[in-house]
Order: structure tokens, then sequence, then C-alpha cells
């Protein structure tokens, strides 16, 4: 997550990320990393979530677009929990 917020009252992460982004919301992203341990997942510029490779049925590339569901949001790691939906071009 690039977002990096001096106040904490303008901190995204303790407010409106937390808000948007809740479990069970299922989102359309934009694969935008592939690693050995997980896939980055745009889910708005500026903002990653993160699926485990383990997770995954099937090799995703960079580009690709994906329907994940919020699993978990972590607002003090500035992390978003991924689960995989559906695979395949919109």
């Amino acid at each position: 997550m690039a977002v990096n917020m001096e106040s904490s009252s303008d901190n995204p992460w303790r407010t409106s990320i937390p808000a948007s982004y809740r479990p069970g919301i299922v989102i359309r992203g934009t694969v935008t990393k592939v690693e050995e341990r997980g896939i980055a997942v745009q889910l708005e510029p500026g903002l990653e979530g993160r699926l485990a490779a383990s997770a995954l049925p099937a090799p995703l590339a960079i580009g690709q677009t994906v329907e994940v569901a919020i699993v978990r949001v972590h607002p003090t790691a500035k992390q978003i929990t991924l689960s995989l939906r559906w695979i395949g071009p919109f």
C-alpha cells in the first residue's frame, strides 16, 4: 500500500479503507505482482491486497483481471487479505 499519512485522523487505514473494504465484499482487481508466497492485486490506485499462493487453483499473470473477496482488513499492518472468487476476462 502506497498511502502514508502523517495525521491519524487523515489515515485511510483508520477510516475509509476499513469502511470500504469489509470482509465478504467481492471486488474486481488487477494482478500487479506474482511472487512465490503470494499475489498482489490492485483494488484501486495505490491500494493492493494479497492472495496466498497456496490458495490459487491456477497460475495468475500480471495484468490479469480477477474477482476477489475481502477476507480480512489489517489496519495496523496496512494489509488486506483476499481470497480468489473467479479468474477470467471481464
